[in-house]
């Protein structure tokens, strides 16, 4: 019961977050931080109720004493999840001036200035971040996913129910491509009932396309997942090759390959030059996963001419709008949109310079950036076009180290547990959420999709299936 309502839960924010505009909506993240705090109290009723009952002799006849132990499902990595989190608390945590003036003497400057600026004496006590309350947000939004995660890989555990949220996952994406598409080839150019205004080409229901593009190379990979899984079943010899055009399984799969291309046509008419480059990576990634097992190889040509077929309807709809795109690129020195985002960058990177040890506090970008801002302008920047450069600012080095240690430990364990695993289910799994990953990390160099609740979200539902599946056959005991 307690894991069916988990479930549950998980499947309706896999479904609203996309549909919130990406989750974006105001009161959309509050709403999420709640679900998952209550999926965390159903499970703690699950361990308490379900836990295991140990019995230990007792020092007299038939008395014994009653021992419990909790089944618990970890990742290696936890520890330094755990030393990530406690770094936002340090960052948070009010300590003597003069400890923050040796840590960070950019803080403790901006807190003298303003001190000054009022007529009154500096606090004895200071926190590291620059904006308390910022950097309270930006922890809560972490807590959540980090639970989520814990709530996935201890409750979301059998094929069966990885399937489910697998199928969730790819109905919502086929809903968005094909809401994406009517949009753009009706003229109409809504999300539901609002008149969209920042982009005309194909964004489902999310505000910018290039979120959009960034939902879709991850839902891709798990739908060639989906394929690989029906393809499978279908062992028929020579003899029932006409027969099988009738069997309901082999229509499945031709209805599985028509949304993907339906999906992939989506992605290349969303315009997102950043958004098909990253799933072109990460194909390449399934790809080379692919080859490495035999039982995939003999679908590599099936990805390519899906691919290319995709391509080869969707370019020449949008000729003139994936042209335009991407003739910007042939000289970056005069593109707009780059020079734009490379302004950003520097003054990021003059934030780091100043914050280099611990960061400005998570969730602070939006406050301080204007100090570092080396352009005009009227826009107010909540994230730095790079996911990578505004953790360098937020948390420094060591929040930043701390980070691509644990995504290098999540890459090596995971991969290193796909290769002994002989389950079939579990290589085709890993091997598209491998690569659904590999995209949005790559996109996440050139934009910040990890900033939006909806495809942060699903990346962590996605690395905690990937994780599942790739290690399923152990558990730690706490």
């Amino acid at each position: 019961m307690y894991e069916k309502i988990i479930e549950i839960g998980i499947i309706l924010l896999l479904i609203y977050t996309p549909l919130a505009f990406g989750g974006v909506v105001q009161g959309s993240v509050a709403l999420m931080e709640l679900v998952i705090g209550l999926l965390m109290l159903v499970w703690l009723a699950k361990l308490v109720t379900q836990r295991q009952l140990l019995r230990s002799p007792g020092s007299q006849g038939s008395r014994r004493r009653k021992r419990y132990q909790l089944v618990l499902y970890t990742p290696s990595f936890l520890p330094l999840l755990v030393l990530f989190v406690l770094l936002i608390f340090l960052q948070l945590t009010p300590l003597p001036g003069f400890l923050i003036k040796w840590i960070s003497p950019a803080a403790y400057r901006l807190y003298a200035d303003a001190a000054g600026n009022i007529g009154v004496p500096i606090p004895v006590l200071l926190p590291l971040t620059v904006c308390t309350q910022a950097t309270e947000t930006g922890l809560y939004q972490l807590l959540a996913y980090c639970a989520l995660f814990l709530l996935m890989i201890n409750n979301i555990r059998s094929p069966r129910q990885i399937r489910r949220i697998v199928l969730v996952i790819v109905a919502v994406g086929c809903f968005e491509a094909f809401y994406g598409l009517f949009e753009y080839f009706s003229g109409r150019h809504h999300i539901f009932w609002h008149q969209k205004q920042s982009s005309l080409t194909v964004s489902g229901t999310f505000v910018n396309k290039n979120h959009f593009a960034g939902y879709m190379e991850m839902v891709i990979p798990l739908m060639f997942s989906v394929l690989f899984t029906h393809l499978g079943e279908h062992k028929q010899t020579a003899t029932k090759k006409i027969v099988r055009f009738l069997d309901e399984k082999y229509m499945k799969t031709l209805l599985v390959s028509f949304f993907l291309f339906i999906m992939i046509g989506s992605l290349l008419l969303s315009g997102s030059r950043g958004g098909i480059i990253s799933f072109v990576g990460g194909m390449a990634s399934l790809l080379i996963l692919a080859y490495h097992r035999r039982l995939l190889r003999k679908w590599i040509a099936l990805i390519l001419i899906l691919g290319l077929l995709s391509a080869g309807l969707a370019v020449p709809i949008g000729w003139d709008l994936i042209l335009s795109r991407f003739q910007t690129l042939a000289d970056l020195t005069t593109e707009q949109s780059f020079q734009f985002r490379q302004e950003v960058w520097k003054g990021t990177l003059y934030m780091f310079g100043d914050f280099p040890v611990l960061g400005t506090g998570l969730g602070t970008f939006a406050r301080i950036f204007p100090q570092y801002q080396t352009f005009p302008s009227d826009i107010t920047f909540f994230y730095t076009e790079n996911d990578y450069l505004q953790m360098l600012a937020e948390t420094g080095i060591i929040g930043t180290g701390l980070a691509m240690w644990i995504g290098a430990m999540f890459f090596f364990t995971t991969l290193r547990a796909w290769k002994e695993r002989q389950s079939r289910w579990s290589i085709i799994l890993v091997t598209g959420g491998i690569s659904a990953i590999s995209s949005l990390l790559l996109h996440s160099c050139i934009d910040f999709n990890l900033h939006i609740p909806s495809n942060a979200l699903l990346f962590c539902v996605i690395a905690a299936i990937t994780y599942v599946a790739a290690h399923s056959h152990r558990r730690s005991i706490q």
